[in-house]
């Protein structure tokens, strides 16, 4: 399986899509390759992005919820997130928390 992710200047994106008013927090790996992110927070007010950053950030990757944001897709479902962070490292604490198959394609932007 490989996450679909791709690295710039030290910066990743990595490709989300979101289940807003899920019966509990949850990420997973799914077979395209892409993040699962199922959460409590209802999709009113961007309550359920904030809460996408805020798991994002404490619970997969350890890192403050500002070195993360939502670069497309912020009314949508499907969502690219920017994490200050290279894809290697990215990739390592996906692994940690447990997100088998967690694997980067790392494609150089321009």
């Amino acid at each position: 399986m490989v996450l679909a992710m791709a690295e710039k200047s030290g910066r990743c994106t990595v490709a989300i899509r979101v289940v807003p008013g899920a019966g509990r927090d949850s990420i997973q790996v799914t077979d395209d390759g892409s993040l699962k992110v199922r959460v409590r927070a209802q999709a009113r007010k961007g309550a359920a992005n904030r809460r996408v950053i805020r798991l994002l950030a404490r619970t997969v990757l350890r890192i403050p919820s500002g070195q993360l944001r939502i670069v497309w897709g912020e009314k949508s479902r499907s969502k690219v997130v920017q994490v200050e962070m290279c894809a290697a490292h990215v990739n390592a604490r996906l692994r940690a928390a447990g997100l088998e198959g967690a694997f980067a394609r790392e494609r150089s932007g321009d």
